[in-house]
């Protein structure tokens, strides 16, 4: 998993990786036993101007989605990604390898 998909998913379950390699204290180095929340929300495509600047994440979504980590659905024009059970486990995987290495 790339250091870009960590931080996405970390950003759909509502982790801060970045905060939880920096840190010092012990309570930031431990994942919650729940997740608290699991989505992302992208507006539609179509209304993106050559400014827009999640155009990317569509496409890091587009690949977890291919591995099976994420997986999304349609709301009022909305692309709604969240992730799976596989995903969630190698994020538990990767975070605990990312977090001890500093």
């Amino acid at each position: 998993m790339s250091e870009e998909e960590l931080k996405l998913i970390g950003d759909c379950l509502g982790v801060n990786i970045y905060h939880a390699i920096k840190s010092k204290l012990k309570k930031d180095k431990k994942l919650p036993k729940e997740f608290y929340r699991n989505y992302f929300c992208l507006q539609d495509l179509k209304s993106y101007n050559e400014y827009n600047f999640r155009e990317p994440y569509y496409t890091l979504f587009m690949n977890l989605t291919l591995k099976g980590y994420t997986d999304s659905f349609d709301k009022f024009g909305n692309k709604i990604f969240y992730v799976t059970d596989l995903g969630i486990e190698e994020f538990k995987k990767e975070f605990k390898i990312q977090v001890k290495c500093n």
